[in-house]
């Protein structure tokens, strides 16, 4: 809207003194509230009120020129509230002024007329007032975090845009359409990072066209199918290295049968340094599978394989689009051989292309397969070869895939062999602790036998299932966030369940605050002494020692004449800090005397008096040692082992 305001602001200045000075000013304000404008925007109605104000001050030389006056100001009412907006009142009330300055009766025919659409128009208004108080259009588009702000600013958008697609206004098919588009496109602005909101937008008009292409409005749904691909093309100029949206614009290419414009998105990904191509090169090889010829599924993954930025996932890929759809089937069991999905896996490891991913699935295509002697053999190649070599949990993981594999296919006493073997591999993990290897044996799936309490006391951490239940609650957390966020309800369950996990204090013994009693601050501004001795004081954080005894400091310090109530200046904190100097000083010499006597007189030497003799030798030099050592003192008392 600012924008649109500047703009306006600019072609004013720039035309004032031109002849046709109106006609361009009436065509930026047609620009600026048409349908590539801010029509639709929320906040549009300042705009609205400079239209009408400029109309207004259009000379009327006879009557033609008035009767197009008040023409033009009818028609520019009638826009304004054909569509809700903020403060659509002040519109309608000005409308109304305007026909009573006209005509009475004709005002009165007028307001009849309209009032009901109008009431119409204002309901929806609030309704929309409210959803869009929350959103933050002048936010700046940032990538994606998972920050409660950008959740909560998120999860406002799609509110907005759901609510729009609800068709508050009763619109027909293309008109709803539009709307629902200019609440796409705001929603862009600041959304302009979030790459699934490109592909939601563009998914959206791409369903609406299609719509209306069975309805059989053949011109709306060829426009909306073109503005589904430029709202891709745009998201990929904003977002080139994107994957999402590619994939997005390729399988819509390939559903409407654009199959080279398809096979040219895949293409420019592939040429684009920045993209790992990995991914790209599965997708690629599927789409060449459903919708072209097998030839072209070949020169896809050949192409793949002599890239040499792409990963193993290319492999094991190619091996199961292989095997279910170009292996030949055995005329005897009539299954399906897979000979070539084998070898795919065989290359991968003979060109040590691979990884623990690509292992543990051509383990699990074995194991589909019932080879279990090749299972085996590739379980004790793995064990020995570089590739877990210095990867301790890899190490961990395939033992624990191979102890899964003989408890539920060999028999007891392989089972305790690999056991044991594990034992003297992971001498860490399982030498000391030998129920973890029951634990591993008599699992299932994600059935265990033992309690969460008895594994957490053994020590037990499959690496595995800590994994897929951790990806299960970032699922479960993922799915649940948008409308945890639009209840206070939710909020308070997931505050009161995280809560289990930790302690926190016991609030029904606070006490409430009570408005017009004394706080404990409020207490201590009362002494005013107290305040400058806190002020004095170091903060707790930086005193390390040495410590002050507190069963001797406080009878000192209750033995002390405190100084009365009004007794006010500096010189009352250095009084008291001189009193119980004094005092310490006084029951320092005691108790060093009653010490020596306890000892058993001057001719023993206990130990560690040695500790004295650095105070003697301080004091024999000219400076004399504190009659009462508080770190001196501990020090003895630690010497004597007390």
């Amino acid at each position: 809207v600012e924008l649109f305001r500047f703009y306006l602001s600019f072609v004013q200045d720039r035309n004032a003194k031109l002849p046709d000075f109106r006609e361009r000013m009436t065509k930026a304000y047609e620009f600026a509230l048409g349908d590539t404008g801010v029509r639709l925007d929320f906040y549009s109605t300042p705009i609205w009120h400079s239209w009408l104000d400029f109309a207004e001050t259009r000379e009327a030389k006879d009557m033609r020129d008035s009767g197009l006056r008040l023409d033009e100001l009818r028609r520019i009412f009638r826009l304004a509230l054909q569509t809700p907006k903020s403060h659509i009142e002040s519109i309608w009330r000005r409308f109304m002024a305007f026909e009573q300055g006209v005509d009475k009766l004709i005002a009165k025919k007028q307001q009849e007329e309209a009032a009901k659409d109008y009431q119409r128009i204002r309901s929806v208004s609030r309704d929309m007032e409210a959803r869009v108080r929350h959103l933050n259009r002048d936010e700046l588009a940032v990538p994606p975090a998972a920050t409660g702000w950008s959740q909560r600013q998120l999860t406002a958008w799609l509110d907005f845009i759901e609510w729009e697609m609800t068709n508050p206004l009763l619109l027909p098919p293309g008109p709803l359409i539009h709307r629902v588009h200019a609440a796409y496109r705001q929603c862009l602005m600041v959304m302009a990072r979030h790459p699934g909101m490109w592909c939601e937008a563009a998914r959206y008009l791409d369903r609406a066209s299609k719509e209306l292409e069975v309805a059989g409005d053949k011109a709306g749904a060829a426009h909306w199918a073109q503005e589904a691909v430029a709202l891709f093309e745009r998201g990929k100029e904003i977002l080139p290295a994107d994957l999402l949206l590619h994939f997005a614009l390729a399988e819509m290419f390939e559903e409407r049968g654009r199959l080279a414009d398809a096979r040219l998105v895949y293409e420019d990904l592939i040429k684009n340094q920045t993209v790992e191509p990995t991914l790209v090169y599965v997708q690629f090889m599927r789409f060449a599978r459903r919708s072209e010829t097998q030839a072209s599924f070949r020169a896809v993954l050949k192409a793949a394989r002599a890239d040499s930025r792409t990963r193993p996932h290319v492999l094991v890929a190619s091996a199961m689009l292989e095997l279910f759809f170009f292996s030949e089937v055995c005329k005897t069991c009539n299954r399906k051989s897979p000979k070539v999905c084998f070898n795919f896996f065989k290359f991968g490891l003979d060109t040590s292309r691979y990884n623990l991913d690509f292992v543990f699935a051509y383990l699990e295509q074995l194991i589909h397969e019932g080879d279990t002697n090749n299972v085996r053999s590739l379980f004790e190649r793995m064990l020995t070869s570089d590739l877990i070599k210095n990867d301790a949990e890899g190490r961990e993981k395939l033992w624990q895939r191979y102890v899964e594999f003989e408890a539920l296919y060999g028999d007891l006493a392989g089972v305790k062999n690999i056991d044991q073997r594990r034992t003297e591999a992971l001498k860490d993990t399982y030498y000391h602790r030998p129920a973890l290897n029951l634990v591993d044996r008599y699992k299932f799936m994600d059935l265990m036998p033992a309690s969460a309490e008895s594994l957490l006391a053994l020590g037990y951490s499959a690496k595995e299932r800590q994994d897929r239940d951790s990806q299960q609650q970032q699922d479960r957390d993922r799915d649940g966030d948008l409308e945890k966020d639009r209840s206070d309800e939710p909020a308070r369950a997931k505050t009161a369940k995280s809560a289990k996990a930790f302690f926190r204090p016991d609030l029904s013994q606070m006490t409430p605050f009570v408005p017009g009693q004394p706080s404990a601050a409020a207490a201590i501004r009362r002494y005013p002494a107290l305040v400058e001795l806190l002020g004095l004081l170091p903060p707790a954080a930086a005193f390390t020692g040495p410590f002050v005894p507190v069963d001797m400091l406080l009878p000192l310090l209750a033995s002390q004449p405190m100084p009365p109530m009004d007794l006010q200046g500096p010189g009352l904190v250095g009084a008291a800090v001189a009193a119980v100097s004094a005092a310490m000083q006084s029951a320092g010499g005691a108790n060093a005397s009653a010490g020596v006597g306890a000892a058993g007189g001057a001719g023993q030497k206990r130990p560690g008096d040695d500790l004295d003799d650095g105070a003697a030798a301080g004091a024999a030099g000219g400076a004399a040692a504190p009659a009462f050592d508080v770190f001196r003192a501990r020090q003895r008392l630690k010497a004597r082992g007390t």
